[in-house]
């Protein structure tokens, strides 16, 4: 015996588990035919010109007594037509016959046996000749002779001769037939007809259980008549491949039982098996054994391994067994995978693979190949092997179809003011679970594992390129890389200065600034200055009606603020401002001039001058403070360049 066996890789250890299924039992056709072959009565007229009816029955080998009959009434007598095959001698039939008139009393005009010679072809060598086939037409004429055991009025034996012609068509049970007696010279005739049976067999190999179930049939003079459906079951022996014995068995049906006896033996050529039969009562409706010899023939189609020896006698095969189940399955929507499965038992064996319990066309191999699954492809796999011993089928292997990730809605980017919270979205579709992780730049984020990056608090250093890897067990999908933003909002850190310039000289403002994106705008007495845009406002050729107050607005996106003003003095003379006396004395005061250094001084009398300072304006500006305070009811101040 071969095992076929295929090996995969599994993911777990699992009991070989699965159903068996029985041995299928099996059909095949019966059919046979009696060797013996029904003739009814036939009607003549003797010398004497009395009207006669002749009856055959069986023959009983015994000249002293009236032939075999079955009395039905006073008036009525039943005879069973056969004509059989006299023993040992081919081709040679005999039957006791009895000759009845109406014009007699008793009404028995003779009886005695009759015999004739018919031919013996045997064209398919079953052991039945032609003349007893269905199948076969028959044409015959032959001749015979008449043996009278008794005769009225004289009692004296004798024998007269005859010319029987029969005739029949191809697949008919009932020919006709026509008879002429030497001493008679009148043809007269009547109908014959083959006993046959045909039907169907069905047999389980691994039990040898048989069951027939058949029509067989009956002479139409007989109690029944026509045709019994029978059945009946035994167990049968294969001798070896060519012959299989059936022993004693019995079938019923239409009220009769008939017996095979036992011991037939039925030999094999191809696909038939035919052998001789022994009926213990071919006509149960008569009192007496007859049609008793019978060619039966079993022509079995079956032979599941192909070796040309029909499954009736091949011998019993090992019914398959699983060795190796399907492993379950996850494939990638429109990706290929595969089952496959290992069976033993003897080969070969036939595989059918089912999904959900439907058989799948052209899955008849150990491996199920799936190409282009989709999820219609998804659900419970087995397999089935089958060869004469019956079928097996292994556990269920499921398929699980996932598909990757696809992202239906990408990030957005933009921007958010430092200090305040940020949040990026993403959505996708695909097969749970699905995982995610944002990236900044090219790294992975701690613990962005969720459709939606929040940031609480954004600061400088988040700013930049942020993107999402979405993935499942069937792939990743990368989104689009959107832009960050983290705005910090504009500070001054160094304000702009006044300054005194004489005319024609080119003049610079700055301003320091912190922040993002910034804007700048420079005014003048609170008009745009045209051009002024940048953190340095450059003033070339100026003139005494350029000074004024400048500011500048510097802006982002978050806010603006706005400069201190710094003034702007073009061409001015030295010129002392602003004096300021405060609660202590103090007198304090503002020099224009020119850049450079100056000497600031005091007096009480415009004659006396007494320098109190001496301070750089390297911006033409500067300013001076004196705390003394002497009483003076006025005081006069000056400067003078150094």
């Amino acid at each position: 015996m071969k095992l076929l066996k295929h090996l995969w890789v599994t993911c777990c250890t699992a009991a070989l588990l699965g159903t068996a299924s029985a041995e299928p039992q099996r059909t095949a056709s019966i059919k046979g035919s009696s060797q013996s072959l029904y003739f009814g009565g036939f009607n003549h007229y003797d010398t004497s010109g009395r009207l006669l009816s002749t009856f055959l029955t069986t023959y009983d080998g015994r000249t002293d007594v009236f032939p075999l009959n079955q009395r039905i009434n006073l008036n009525s007598y039943l005879f069973s037509g056969e004509l059989r095959p006299r023993a040992s001698e081919p081709g040679n039939y005999e039957a006791d016959y009895a000759s009845y008139t109406t014009a007699l009393n008793p009404p028995w005009k003779e009886y005695g046996s009759f015999v004739v010679t018919l031919p013996t072809d045997d064209t398919d060598g079953n052991g039945l000749p032609d003349i007893c086939r269905s199948n076969k037409a028959v044409n015959v004429s032959t001749t015979g002779a008449l043996y009278v055991d008794w005769q009225y009025p004289s009692g004296v034996p004798t024998t007269d001769g005859l010319i029987l012609t029969m005739s029949r068509g191809i697949n008919q049970l009932v020919g006709s037939y026509t008879i002429r007696l030497s001493s008679e010279g009148t043809v007269n005739g009547g109908n014959f007809q083959l006993l046959n049976v045909g039907g169907s067999v069905s047999y389980t190999r691994s039990t040898a259980a048989i069951t027939f179930n058949f029509a067989i049939s009956d002479p139409p003079s007989l109690g029944f008549g026509g045709t019994r459906t029978v059945t009946g079951s035994t167990t049968y022996t294969v001798l070896n491949a060519n012959q299989i014995v059936l022993p004693q068995f019995s079938v019923t049906g239409g009220g009769a039982t008939y017996t095979f006896q036992s011991g037939c033996t039925l030999n094999r050529t191809g696909a038939r098996y035919v052998g001789s039969a022994t009926l213990v009562d071919g006509l149960p409706d008569t009192g007496w054994a007859d049609a008793t010899s019978w060619v039966i023939e079993i022509n079995d189609p079956n032979d599941w391994d192909g070796n040309g020896i029909p499954d009736i006698s091949d011998a019993i095969p090992t019914p398959p067994f699983i060795i190796s189940n399907p492993q379950s399955r996850t494939a990638v929507l429109s990706s290929n995978t595969s089952f496959s499965v290992s069976f033993g038992g003897s080969m070969p064996l036939s595989y059918q693979w089912q999904l959900a319990g439907t058989n799948l066309p052209g899955a008849t191999s150990a491996t199920l190949n799936l190409t282009n699954v989709q999820f219609a492809s998804a659900g419970d796999y087995r397999a089935i092997a089958s060869n004469g011993g019956g079928s097996a089928t292994s556990q269920v292997a499921t398929l699980t179809v996932i598909f990757p990730p696809s992202i239906t809605d990408q990030p957005v980017g933009g921007s958010v003011i430092a200090g305040q919270s940020a949040q990026l979205n993403v959505a996708a579709i695909g097969t749970d679970p699905l995982y995610y992780q944002w990236r900044h730049e090219t790294t992975n984020v701690p613990g962005a594992t969720d459709p939606i990056l929040y940031i609480a608090h954004a600061q400088p250093q988040d700013a930049g390129q942020y993107s999402v890897v979405v993935s499942n067990a069937a792939g990743i999908a990368i989104s689009s890389t959107v832009i960050l933003s983290v705005v910090i909002p504009p500070a001054i850190t160094n304000q702009p200065q006044s300054q005194s310039v004489k005319t024609n000289v080119t003049v610079t403002f700055n301003v320091g600034a912190t922040g993002t994106g910034l804007q700048y705008r420079w005014l003048r007495n609170g008009t745009n200055v045209p051009g002024g845009n940048f953190a340095r406002l450059t003033l070339n050729n100026v003139r005494a009606d350029s000074g004024g107050i400048f500011s500048v607005i510097v802006s982002n996106s978050a806010s603006s603020v706005r400069s201190a003003n710094a003034t702007l003095y073009v061409g001015w003379p030295v010129t002392l401002t602003n004096f300021v006396r405060d609660a202590s004395g103090t007198v304090r005061a503002d020099l224009i001039g020119l850049p450079g250094d100056y000497i600031f001084q005091s007096s009480s009398n415009l004659t006396d001058w007494v320098s109190l300072t001496t301070n750089n304006a390297p911006a033409g500006l500067t300013s001076f403070s004196d705390s003394a305070d002497n009483g003076e009811s006025r005081r006069f101040y000056r400067a003078k360049v150094k």
